[in-house]
């Protein structure tokens, strides 16, 4: 119960961010999306990390974030990335914009449901891309404060259409 506690009550100190709108597309058959003027491919770095192209470079972009404020970057997390690919689909198959689902599931809930009850937390995102996004969360103190939360190992990033989800985990297990 303390557990969940602690998720719910990180759950409360997200904020969410709403951007302007980029394009997404294909392009000669690979997949490509473009926002404001940025292409974001898929890079052989970003299979191994089972990630589309805009997911990853917000990935690197935010470990360069922690690396220029002196903090370990993350590790990639399978888990984290699954929660935040089904985050962005959910929103963007509902057309909502909220940690919460509209059929009432919490953050809290869904970090629980993907075994990842130790400590999370969530940024989102619509909008922007890639390193575009990170930028954006910078900006924005609470989600800069996920980034940069020194109790958080790893890190998974999830984009559907125009949606950025990322999932940070206090652990490296999963």
């Amino acid at each position: 119960m303390k557990t969940f506690a602690v998720i719910s009550i990180l759950s409360l100190l997200f904020s969410v961010t709403a951007c302007s709108s980029g394009d997404a597309g294909r392009s000669d058959g690979e997949m490509q999306f473009t926002s404001s003027g940025n292409t974001y491919e898929l890079t052989p770095d970003c299979l191994d990390y089972d990630m589309d192209g805009p997911s990853c470079a917000a990935f690197k972009a935010t470990n360069a974030q922690r690396i220029a404020n002196g903090l370990p970057a993350f590790s990639y997390c399978k888990t984290c990335t699954a929660m935040a690919e089904e985050q962005s689909q959910d929103m963007s198959n509902r057309g909502y914009f909220d940690h919460t689902r509209p059929d009432g599931e919490t953050f809290a809930q869904r970090a629980t449901r993907f075994g990842l009850s130790k400590g999370a937390g969530e940024n989102i995102a619509w909008g922007r891309l890639g390193d575009e996004v990170v930028a954006l969360w910078m900006s924005s103190p609470g989600h800069r404060a996920n980034i940069l939360n020194p109790n958080f190992k790893s890190l998974g990033v999830g984009t559907y259409n125009l949606y950025t989800t990322q999932v940070f985990y206090v652990d490296t297990d999963k």
